[in-house]
């Protein structure tokens, strides 16, 4: 996470420590300007390979939207926090098309929203709508898939799964209930605790008999990967001994396998 904490300073005094500090402010000056040109380096490689998988499969041929997947976790594996959090930002803007799935996006559509607009803007619109990955459940779902599979034990991207998972439970139909089985999903195949903790309140609280389902299948994930987790013996333990709780009592023995 990206800490609001401010930067410890160096608080030495007398001659020598001035010419330190005023040595440091140099330094710290060109170091700023390097992040920021690498920061802004890494934008616009992000934004075109978010791009690239946007388009697929009508403008982008599969082997580059591929290639823009391997760029994006490139990108996340050697970056700092900041460029992590672009990763996850774009992500977020790119799930976030969900919200308009209940609408059929055409002609008409698109003038309601913008009555301004230009008609050979409005018929681009339509087109990308069309045909735009992020536009599609298949689509969707593989964004899922990448963000889960960036850093399986990285919280933040367990928390923006989360998120959209709380969000997707307000709408009741096929296409969500087709994306929030992927989280679930997905969730099972992190590593953070946190992710575990979610799918633990979501099996506690929920009377819906599909859902519960889903949730065991992912809590048996957890189970059978509980050993290869790099944790302590105590913390091992603590963790088996919640999910054998939910998936026994909560859950029941004909939900899972």
């Amino acid at each position: 996470m990206i800490s609001d904490k401010p930067a410890d300073k160096k608080t030495e005094t007398g001659p020598d420590a001035k010419a330190d500090n005023k040595t440091d402010g140099k330094t710290d000056h060109k170091t700023d300007s390097k992040t920021d040109l690498l920061l802004q380096e890494n934008l616009q490689k992000l934004e075109k390979a978010f791009f690239s998988i946007k388009f697929y499969p009508v403008a982008v041929k599969e082997k580059d939207m591929k290639d823009a997947i391997s760029e994006i976790h490139k990108l996340y594996s050697a970056g700092d926090e900041p460029t992590k959090q672009m990763v996850i930002y774009f992500i977020h803007d790119f799930l976030s098309a969900s919200v308009q799935l209940k609408f059929m996006q055409n002609q008409e559509f698109f003038q309601m929203k913008n009555r301004n607009s230009d008609l050979g803007q409005v018929r681009m619109d339509v087109y990308r709508a069309m045909f735009n990955y992020n536009t599609s459940l298949e689509g969707l779902i593989a964004m899922i898939g990448l963000l889960a599979s960036l850093d399986s034990g990285n919280s933040d991207n367990v928390k923006l799964l989360t998120y959209h998972y709380s969000h997707l439970s307000t709408i009741e139909n096929e296409a969500s209930r087709t994306l929030r089985n992927a989280i679930l999903d997905a969730l099972g195949e992190c590593d953070s605790e946190y992710a575990l903790n979610a799918l633990l309140n979501y099996a506690k609280y929920t009377d819906d008999e599909r859902i519960l389902n889903r949730l065991a299948a992912s809590l048996s994930v957890w189970m059978k990967k509980i050993e290869e987790l790099k944790i302590s013996e105590k913390d091992r333990r603590r963790i088996s001994s919640k999910l054998q709780q939910v998936l026994s009592k909560e859950l029941g023995s004909s939900h899972y396998g």
